[in-house]
C-alpha cells in the first residue's frame, strides 16, 4: 500500500477504508470509524442531559477548502439561501428539499459524507490518480444504498454542494424518476432513431448544468461535427456554456443538446468531472410512457409500445461514464427506496455499493435538538410548566418509533405543526 498510496492520502482512515475495499464483494465499511468518530466528536458536543454543550456547527467556506476530520462528524451545518441558487439551481435531491424549509435546514457531517468529503478535495487536486480509482475498485463511482429515510439522498446533496463549492464540474439530476415517470412526455430523437427525449426534465437539467458553472463551462473549447441550426445573425456556439444557451432558443435544440453535451464532457481527459444521481435504480426500468396513440394508428386494437428506461437519450448518453469508467470522472448515485423496499438490495456491478447505515441515537438527538430549537415548534420545548418531557425521553422514542430514520422521525413527530410526542 505504500508504494501505490502517495501523498496525502497517507492517513490511517484511508488505510482502513482501502484494506476494506481490497476485498472482494464486500460494501465499503465504515465500521472502523465507529471508535473515534463517537468519542472525538460525539462525547465532546454532549451533555449528560442530552443537550449539545456548543454549537455544534461547521463552517460551509471551510467544507468549500476542502478541510475536514473525524472530529466533524456528528455536527451540523447549513447552505445560506443565497448559495443555494447556485449550488442547487436543479433543486435538492429527496424530501428534505420539500419537508424543511432552507433558512432552518441543517445537514450533518455523518461518515458517509466525511468520506465522500475527503474523496472530492482529493479528487480534485488528483483526478487521475491511480490510488483514487483502487478505492472505488476500479469501478466508475459509488452507489450508497439502505433503507428508506436513512439519509442517502442528503449525502448526495452534500455531494453536489461539496463538490460545486471546490470548483468540480457537477452535473446533477436530483431525480431520474422526474425523467422516467415524471407524467409529463417523451418524444421521438431527431438525431437517434429509436431513442426518446424527455423535453422538460432535460430542459431544467440544462438550465440547472449553465447556471451553477458558467464560468467554468465558458473555458472549455466546443466544436460541433457539423454546423448547427442557428437563426439569422446567430453565431456558432464556441464553449460548452454557449451550447447550452444556444439550446434554450428553441425547444427543438434540447434533445441535440443533451447528446453533444455529454459526448463533450465524456472526452475530456483532465478536468474532474462529478456525476450525482437520485433514483438510480429507475434507469434499468420501464418507464411510465408508451409510443402510439391507438387511435391515430390503422389498427385501433394494437396497444401503445412501452417505452424502456434504456430507450432514452439520458440513458444511452450515461451509459459510457459506466460501461468505461474514466479516471477523471466519478459518479455518485443513490437508489430511491420510497416506492418499495425491495430496492435496498439493488445493486449494479459498474458502481462501487457503499452502506448508509441508519441514523445513530446520538445523531437522532442532535437532529432533535436543532430543529427543536430552531423552528416553529420551539414553543412545545418551553419548561415552564415542567409538564414537557426530557429531551432524553424524546429522542430515544423518536429513535424506537421511527426506525432511526431521520426522515421518518421528521414527518412523524418533528414536522406536524402541535408538537406530539410518544
Amino acid at each position: 500500500y505504500q508504494r501505490r498510496v502517495h501523498g496525502d492520502i497517507l492517513s490511517v482512515y484511508f488505510f482502513s477504508i482501502l484494506f476494506s475495499l481490497s476485498l472482494p464483494h464486500l460494501s465499503l465499511s465504515l465500521s472502523l470509524l465507529n471508535r473515534s468518530s463517537e468519542g472525538r466528536s460525539y462525547s465532546t458536543r454532549m451533555q449528560r442531559s442530552g443537550v449539545l454543550s456548543r454549537a455544534a456547527q461547521l463552517s460551509l467556506t471551510n467544507l468549500a477548502k476542502g478541510r475536514s476530520s473525524i472530529s466533524d462528524v456528528g455536527r451540523l451545518y447549513r447552505v445560506p439561501p443565497e448559495r443555494d441558487a447556485t449550488l442547487h439551481p436543479e433543486g435538492w435531491a429527496g424530501a428534505i428539499g420539500k419537508l424543511i424549509p432552507l433558512p432552518k435546514r441543517a445537514l450533518m457531517f455523518r461518515k458517509p459524507t466525511f468520506l465522500l468529503h475527503q474523496y472530492l478535495a482529493k479528487f480534485l487536486r488528483q483526478p487521475n490518480s491511480p490510488a483514487l480509482k483502487e478505492l472505488r475498485n476500479d469501478k466508475a463511482g459509488f452507489l450508497l444504498h439502505g433503507r428508506h429515510g436513512v439519509g442517502k439522498s442528503v449525502v448526495l446533496n452534500q455531494c453536489v454542494h461539496f463538490a460545486r463549492s471546490m470548483g468540480i464540474l457537477t452535473l446533477f439530476v436530483p431525480s431520474i424518476r422526474h425523467h422516467t415517470h415524471g407524467n409529463l412526455y417523451v418524444e421521438p430523437s431527431l438525431l437517434l432513431p429509436g431513442y426518446f427525449d424527455t423535453p422538460k426534465p432535460t430542459l431544467d437539467f440544462i438550465k440547472g448544468t449553465r447556471d451553477a458553472h458558467s464560468s467554468l463551462l465558458s473555458k472549455i473549447p466546443f466544436q460541433p461535427p457539423t454546423a448547427l441550426a442557428t437563426e439569422p445573425g446567430e453565431a456558432q456556439p464556441s464553449n460548452l456554456a454557449e451550447l447550452l444557451d444556444w439550446s434554450l432558443r428553441a425547444s427543438d435544440r434540447i434533445g441535440l443538446t443533451l447528446k453533444l453535451f455529454l459526448d463533450e464532457i465524456r472526452n475530456l481527459k483532465d478536468i474532474p468531472v462529478v456525476i450525482v444521481l437520485d433514483g438510480y435504480e429507475a434507469l434499468s426500468e420501464p418507464t411510465m410512457y408508451a409510443f402510439g396513440d391507438p387511435s391515430l394508428t390503422k389498427n385501433p386494437d394494437s396497444p401503445p409500445t412501452p417505452i424502456h428506461a434504456s430507450k432514452l437519450v439520458l440513458t444511452r448518453q450515461l451509459q459510457p461514464f459506466l460501461s468505461e469508467p474514466r479516471d477523471n470522472v466519478l459518479m455518485i448515485s443513490a437508489v430511491d427506496t420510497t416506492e418499495t423496499a425491495q430496492m435496498e438490495g439493488f445493486s449494479d456491478p459498474a458502481l462501487h455499493l457503499l452502506h448508509v447505515e441508519p441514523y445513530s441515537e446520538a445523531e437522532l438527538r442532535i437532529m432533535v435538538q436543532h430543529y427543536a430549537m430552531n423552528g416553529p415548534f420551539r414553543q412545545h420545548f418551553v419548561k415552564k410548566t415542567g409538564m414537557m418531557p426530557t429531551l432524553d425521553r424524546i429522542c430515544y422514542k423518536l429513535a424506537v418509533l421511527s426506525d432511526c430514520s431521520g426522515l421518518l422521525a421528521y414527518k412523524r413527530f418533528i414536522g406536524l405543526p402541535t408538537w406530539i410526542y410518544p
